[in-house]
């Protein structure tokens, strides 16, 4: 139905447009005639790309429904796997297998802290899953049934038989009333004699498995079905499939398909021989896409009759001092500030000619306004960019401290405290953005000896200082950031020989400060993502020390100034700042 409509509207736009070309001036006419070569056409590939965009919809809405039911059915199939293998692991355990051959040399100590440690084991299982709601052990071998809700119970063998008449050598999933269970028999190869049962939270597992419908959007449910068909479970059993319809879903290949009314998505686990289904009805989940489709040609029709209604309008009234006014900024783009326009007619553009000349009476003052609001947004940033860096080894130096004072070791915890004092007292003395070099050395070497507390011969670190650095001034925490990197990621696997080495050389002209480390060093990746950042200048990395450290550097001191990242030769990585002494 869309096709023809568009053929309708071309067809009488046409007509109206040899009208006009027989009633308008010859300007207007070209006005007309190049609306309706650029009208025509793109309303009718307008047609063919709303008609191409539909078919691409429904594709990415097909498959986006069988990916997340591939991606629930793996999720599912993954975390029972998963469950399982606890489960092997908790059938051999010590404590268990004392129980059931041991117990009668037990003393009552001995049996209530066995029960208890197996309790809390059964507990760690039951939480190990979000579809986990109950853990229990059947132990033929003492008539006992150890439960991670009812404890120690008395063994109901009808039930024990049962399951265990049920079971197959390998994993089975058995429904039992309204719940299901995963067993698992020990031993396996004869008349078991313990069983573990693992109890799935239905409602969990309904929770999850609604996640792939979409009431909002169209009717649809999501099925759990065996091999034959039968169903485990159902979110919406509002939408009814008779048995034949069920076998035909189990029974057709893994993917999307459409069945009867519906459009069917089957993911299938060979591990568990289950199927997860999501059936959608036809009509209503294509319904936004047909709506959206003939609002496509209505607004289309409105479109193309507003433009032969206004263009005339449009001519008149607006292009022409439009025209007039372009004229004008132009001139003032050439920075002609000077240009005073006048317009004779009293209407919207009068005001329009009024507030431009208004606008270069004042600016001067407005640009005088931005670079000051410019000034200001710089200091907020560096505010921001300040605020950022903080001591994220607080926690580990007084566990150190707590660790050294058990020690006994006294000279340490004085030591240590100091340090700290000496650390915490830089960081909240001053609101300064700049200090002397030689403050900024002392306190990177505080936070140095603080680390070596910490780490002792594993990691150690050494400063070498040349040339002409007395005079220097540098933003506050612009090494010790490079340090701390060092420390938290070059050397995190380090545990013994390590160094980092401290680096400053000055001049009058010039200050250069590099921090090394035969630590891991930096991927190529890593590498080649920060030097496209430096080439760019974009702010995304937002938490960073290191790019807050470049950040600041620059906004202090210049664009002449900041930090580059290298390889050193030891393979580890090579932090250098450099900064340029600027003429004030």
């Amino acid at each position: 139905m869309g096709r023809p409509l568009a053929v309708s509207f071309c067809l009488s736009y046409l007509g109206g447009i040899v009208l006009h070309l027989i009633s308008f001036k010859r300007t207007y006419t070209k006005i007309l005639l190049s609306l309706a070569i650029v009208l025509i056409p793109t309303f009718v590939l307008s047609a063919v790309i709303n008609d191409r965009s539909v078919t691409l919809v429904k594709s990415q809405i097909s498959d986006s429904i069988q990916q997340k039911t591939e991606y629930m059915m793996n999720t599912l199939e993954a975390e029972i796997e998963r469950i399982h293998s606890i489960q092997k692991s908790f059938i051999n355990d010590n404590d268990l297998q004392s129980l059931n051959f041991r117990s009668s040399l037990f003393s009552r100590y001995e049996w209530t802290t066995t029960v208890n440690q197996l309790h809390t084991k059964l507990q760690l299982v039951n939480s190990s899953s979000k579809y986990v709601k109950s853990t229990s052990i059947m132990m033929a071998t003492i008539d006992k049934t150890l439960s991670s809700r009812e404890r120690l119970i008395p063994l109901d063998q009808e039930d024990f038989d049962n399951t265990i008449e049920k079971m197959s050598q390998g994993l089975l999933f058995l429904p039992k009333g309204k719940s299901i269970l995963l067993p698992l028999a020990y031993p396996s190869v004869k008349r078991p004699y313990i069983l573990m049962t693992v109890e799935f939270d239905l409602d969990q597992l309904h929770r999850d498995l609604a996640l792939l419908d979409n009431h909002a959007v169209a009717v649809s449910t999501t099925l759990l079905i065996d091999e034959t068909g039968s169903i485990l479970f159902d979110t919406n059993q509002d939408i009814e499939l008779n048995k034949q319809s069920l076998a035909a879903i189990a029974a057709a290949d893994s993917g999307g398909f459409k069945f009867g009314n519906y459009i069917v998505h089957r993911q299938k686990s060979a591990f568990l021989n289950w199927s997860l289904v999501t059936l959608f009805d036809e009509k209503t989940i294509w319904t936004p896409v047909t709506d959206l489709n003939k609002w496509h040609w209505i607004l289309g029709a409105a479109a193309t009759i507003s433009v032969v209604i206004f263009s005339y309008f449009i001519y008149r009234l607006v292009h022409r001092p439009m025209a007039r006014l372009l004229r004008m900024f132009r001139r003032v783009q050439d920075g002609n500030l000077p240009v005073v326009v006048n317009h004779d007619e009293s209407d919207e553009f009068s005001y329009m000619f009024y507030q431009f000349n208004y606008m270069l009476q004042r600016i001067d003052h407005l640009i005088e306004q931005n670079y000051e609001k410019t000034i200001r947004n710089q200091r907020m940033e560096l505010k921001h960019l300040q605020s950022q860096i903080n001591p994220h080894f607080l926690y580990n130096s007084l566990y150190v401290l707590y660790r050294m004072s058990q020690e006994e070791n006294y000279e340490g915890v004085t030591a240590m405290s100091k340090h700290l004092g000496d650390y915490f007292k830089f960081l909240t003395r001053t609101s300064g953005d700049v200090i002397s070099l030689h403050q900024e050395v002392e306190h990177a070497k505080t936070y140095a000896a603080i680390q070596q507390i910490r780490f002792g011969e594993r990691i150690h670190c050494y400063f070498q200082m040349e040339g002409q650095l007395d005079g220097w001034h540098v933003p506050r925490l612009i090494i010790q950031p490079l340090i701390e990197n060092a420390y938290q990621h070059g050397h995190r696997d380090t545990y013994e020989d390590g160094w980092i080495k401290i680096e400053v050389v000055g001049d009058k002209e010039s200050l250069t400060i590099k921090v090394s480390d035969n630590g891991t060093g930096m991927s190529g990746e890593g590498m080649e993502a920060w030097n496209s950042q430096l080439k760019m200048d974009i702010d995304t990395r937002e938490g960073d020390g290191m790019w807050n450290v470049h950040r600041r550097i620059r906004l202090i001191l210049g664009d002449s100034s900041g930090l580059t990242l290298s390889t050193d030769e030891s393979g580890g990585l090579l932090a250098r700042i450099d900064i340029q002494r600027e003429e004030n």
